[in-house]
């Protein structure tokens, strides 16, 4: 990942003639997120209200059990309840205008990383779009201070500057606290060839600091400590695991083994996660550093151990770097697929078309994912072939 710098040729030129065009696209993309608060509510948005007013009122947002992460987004979620004066309405939209922020600095990034093709088809892409001003998810916020946190570590990699790998430290324990997506990735700084300090660092303080910060709430009572017990650190999602399902012969036993009231309840599908996400990250070590959290987006969601519809935004990041015809297919039928979700905009007439074929959100992502991917791999054949067979070189290291 930080050796050898391989780099895939992505992105086109854009004629300044057409870049005059792109703050008028960019408008374009906010308002069509903004639109969308007039659209139906979820769960989530009403676990929101809830967690923005115990916070408000000074009560740990996990006494709920209702909120899952760190404690960053509950903060936030106050912060914006406060400026709507308690209006639902405007709540959800200053939550829209929060997030499509985020997703605008995931544009930029991507922008000056991989050229205005890649940037753009993240910020217009109908999934960003539909999680972003339906769903109000918050994924891609805890994603771009990661992006961030990487860009901050490209720094100190060109010029060891420790005040980059402060920054680079501090980002990727506020993603943490915000949400967890960053979990497994944190483990690909082992490949890395900085030096073994530099690693520990890397990993260890992240890691830590996510633990501890948990720890002055759990010391105010009983109640809160199996509060954070339960909402964080023992809860389950949906174990469904698509893509390791459809390798069993056998529906039902697969099923069997994400079954909720059984003691192995998704570790299976846990385990095959961080074993194949690790695995990704061994394997395209010596890939620019710009690439890894791409590649991990990709990774993270095709060997999910528990997919739900939000998660796809995560994946829209890397099949936006790696754009090509199979990842245009994920984002158009994954975008029928969240009209015809119940959470979504519920399209009865689309939902018993695809019902007909058992397919949904999440059980189709890992396939179409998988063709976007083997799109790129054919593509590229020739710089993966160079990765995965080119000797390891080490990188320089600060004196």
């Amino acid at each position: 990942m930080l050796g050898i710098k391989h780099r895939i040729p992505l992105g086109v030129k854009i004629t300044s003639h057409y870049k005059t065009f792109i703050p008028l696209v960019l408008f374009f993309g906010f308002l069509l997120r903004l639109s969308l608060a007039f659209s139906s509510t979820n769960f989530d948005f009403d676990s929101y209200k809830i967690t923005a007013s115990l916070v408000s009122d000074g009560v740990p947002p996990w006494q709920s059990q209702r909120y899952n992460y760190g404690i960053s987004w509950s903060i936030v979620l106050s912060c914006l309840y406060s400026l709507s004066s308690g209006n639902d309405f405007v709540f959800r939209l200053l939550i829209i205008a929060f997030l499509s922020l985020a997703d605008f600095s995931i544009y930029l990034i991507l922008k000056g990383w991989f050229g205005y093709k890649s940037a753009l088809v993240f910020f217009l892409n109908p999934i960003s779009i539909i999680i972003t001003g339906h769903y109000n998810q918050f994924d891609n916020f805890s994603i771009a201070v990661g992006l961030l946190a990487i860009k901050s570590l490209i720094s100190f990699q060109k010029t060891f500057e420790i005040r980059f790998l402060l920054a680079c430290i501090c980002l990727l324990t506020l993603s943490l606290t915000i949400k967890h997506n960053l979990a497994l990735f944190l483990l690909w700084f082992i490949f890395s060839t900085f030096s073994f300090r530099i690693k520990t660092v890397l990993i260890i303080v992240p890691y830590s600091f996510f633990l501890l910060h948990f720890l002055p709430f759990m010391l105010l009572s009983n109640f809160d400590r199996e509060s954070i017990l339960s909402a964080v650190f023992k809860y389950w999602s949906a174990n469904n695991a698509p893509f390791w399902k459809f390798w069993f012969w056998d529906k039902g036993f697969a099923e069997s083994l994400g079954d909720h009231t059984a003691w192995h309840h998704g570790r299976l599908w846990m385990v095959l996660m961080f074993i194949s996400v690790t695995y990704v990250g061994f394997l395209f070590r010596r890939l620019d550093l710009k690439y890894s959290l791409p590649i991990y987006s990709l990774a993270l969601i095709l060997f999910s151990s528990a997919l739900t519809s939000q998660f796809l935004a995560i994946a829209a990041i890397g099949a936006s770097v790696f754009f090509n015809w199979g990842f245009a297919l994920f984002f158009v039928f994954e975008m029928v697929c969240l009209f015809a979700d119940p959470a979504g905009f519920n399209s009865e007439f689309l939902e018993g078309i695809l019902g007909t074929h058992g397919w949904n959100s999440w059980n189709t992502a890992p396939s179409l994912l998988l063709t976007g991917i083997l799109f790129c791999f054919v593509k590229h054949r020739t710089t993966v072939r160079e990765l995965l067979s080119n000797k390891r070189r080490k990188a320089p290291e600060p004196n």
